[in-house]
């Protein structure tokens, strides 16, 4: 069973939404369907960062029911660059694809978003991206910069090699928009350096 306790304790104190991520898959948690519930029927939004490996049966209604979003990091256009870039099966890229097809066909209020994040192997394939993301029924499909280093400057000199041709792609992209789906571009020049001047979150 989920920590039952702890969700109790989240309502109870007031907690307004639960974001699901971490630094593997979160929704390979076995119990993770049971939280969402719990989570939603306490009246707390709940949303996940995801690789949508396992976004299906239970796990997908209970995201359909209560998810307020999920996004799905994707960096293959297909099932060979998906299978090289992630060291995985080539069917893992069918499999994601499914998945998110069969859970855009619920119909959910839950928006499902992509974040396809350009590298010098798929910045060619930016507008074929957006095409599929599309069909398959993502709501908004986020295109923005690897980062390959902590200096800005590093990361600019990496991007200057293909950004052209990656805007071209974006704008021949945008002309996919519709009020079921939106390219946010969010493919832009680093800051020097990645400075964090707060010192509370």
């Amino acid at each position: 069973m989920c920590g039952h306790l702890l969700v109790d304790d989240l309502a109870e104190i007031g907690v307004k939404a639960v974001t699901f991520s971490g630094g593997g898959e979160p929704l390979i948690y076995p119990y993770i369907a049971e939280a969402i519930n719990r989570l939603g029927q306490a009246g707390i939004k709940v949303a996940t960062l995801t690789n949508g490996s396992h976004l299906h049966k239970d796990i997908a209604e209970s995201f359909a029911q209560y998810g307020t979003w999920i996004r799905v990091s994707i960096d293959g256009w297909n099932a060979e660059s998906y299978a090289k870039i992630r060291n995985v099966k080539l069917s893992e890229f069918d499999l994601v694809i499914n998945n998110m097809r069969n859970f855009a066909n619920l119909n959910s209020s839950c928006v499902l978003g992509v974040n396809y994040v350009i590298d010098n192997e798929n910045y060619g394939h930016v507008f074929e991206f957006s095409r599929l993301m599309k069909s398959v029924g993502v709501n908004h499909l986020k295109i923005m910069g690897v980062l390959v280093s902590n200096e800005g400057k590093d990361c600019n000199d990496y991007h200057d090699k293909i950004r052209d041709r990656v805007q071209e792609q974006i704008v021949q992209a945008k002309g996919l928009e519709d009020e079921k789906f939106k390219i946010i571009d969010h493919y832009h020049e680093f800051p020097e350096r990645f400075d964090k001047e707060y010192v509370t979150c």
